[in-house]
């Protein structure tokens, strides 16, 4: 990056938390995921892909001078444009469904708060102020609504609330860590992460807080949960024999399919609006067992894998056949 809104990456180190699964519960599908392909070169790292709704952009999240930042490149790693300039911090954006802005966390003295900043960087507007830590967004289908993990009530805890960061709602009420929330594209139902134990499960509830699954109640062992833009896939990370690598399942918890086996850190899925790709987080390129030493984006053909998806979206953007 050069000029002011195209600095070059400084130099940070990363760590890298992930979830370690003591037992894992999934019965695996065929690996046949396509081409993965690397976006990000930055000594740095990269972490947080989300898709920008017509599929032509990624934001991410880099570093610069030191300073976490949030920025965006065409979909094929070009371009990259740094879209906030805080000193604090920035980190996991999520991309509105209508394209106009991007929310994100950052940090306010001892507290990660939520922001949405407009997808051309201009106005970082604040949205929470609790100083009591959210996080972890991600936005209802139509842009009115974003669900995010918050401890403003002593304990993570999904809650929902306006664009606007008005009329917070909270959806969970347990005694134990519930998180990264993942809206379903239809709308009608929230993925979610939750530790029970030693348990890391992937949940699911209506978009209300009802119907929610309990541990063996048709959740799965894993984490960063990811619907496939048709709602009828969900991916996900599970930690297999010290490595995390991606998973996807249906919707109802079943047939779940290993898409990466790398022996590396592969997390937090984004499944490209059209069904073809999922963009997520490795430092497959890096020295084994130095995890975290460089995380960067990459790019996973999964067409062959859910030709459903593809042809669902297809329908539904009307380009069935072309």
């Amino acid at each position: 990056m050069t000029g002011n809104r195209h600095r070059r990456y400084g130099h940070a180190a990363l760590s890298l938390t992930l979830v370690t699964l003591v037992a894992l519960c999934l019965t695996a599908g065929a690996w046949d995921a396509g081409p993965v392909e690397r976006l990000t070169y930055n000594e740095a790292g990269d972490r947080y892909p989300s898709w920008s709704p017509d599929g032509s952009q990624i934001a991410w999240q880099t570093w610069v001078d030191d300073v976490a930042q949030i920025c965006v490149m065409e979909a094929d790693g070009t371009e990259p444009t740094q879209l906030t300039y805080g000193k604090v911090g920035s980190r996991d954006p999520s991309w509105s469904p209508d394209g106009s802005r991007i929310a994100f966390q950052s940090w306010f003295v001892s507290s990660s708060e939520i922001c949405v900043v407009n997808a051309d960087g201009s106005e970082v507007t604040r949205l929470t102020h609790d100083m009591a830590g959210s996080k972890s967004l991600s936005w209802s289908p139509d842009s009115a609504s974003i669900a995010f993990q918050s401890s403003m009530d002593g304990g993570w805890e999904i809650r929902v609330m306006s664009a606007n960061g008005s009329g917070v709602t909270r959806l969970t009420h347990n005694a134990v860590l519930e998180a990264y929330p993942a809206w379903s594209p239809d709308g009608s139902r929230i993925a979610f992460h939750s530790m029970w134990g030693v348990r890391s499960i992937v949940g699911r509830m209506d978009a209300d807080g009802a119907n929610r699954d309990e541990p063996g109640d048709g959740s799965v062992l894993g984490a960063y949960p990811c619907w496939s833009p048709d709602s009828s896939w969900i991916a996900f990370v599970a930690s297999v024999d010290g490595f995390s690598e991606l998973w996807a399942m249906e919707a109802d918890g079943t047939g779940n399919i290993r898409l990466t086996e790398d022996k590396a850190a592969d997390w937090r899925p984004s499944w490209s609006p059209d069904g073809r790709r999922i963009a997520f987080v490795s430092d497959r390129d890096f020295p084994a067992g130095v995890h975290g030493a460089n995380n960067e984006i990459y790019v996973m053909d999964v067409s062959e894998v859910f030709p459903d998806v593809v042809a669902a979206m297809a329908r539904a953007s009307g380009d069935e056949g072309r």
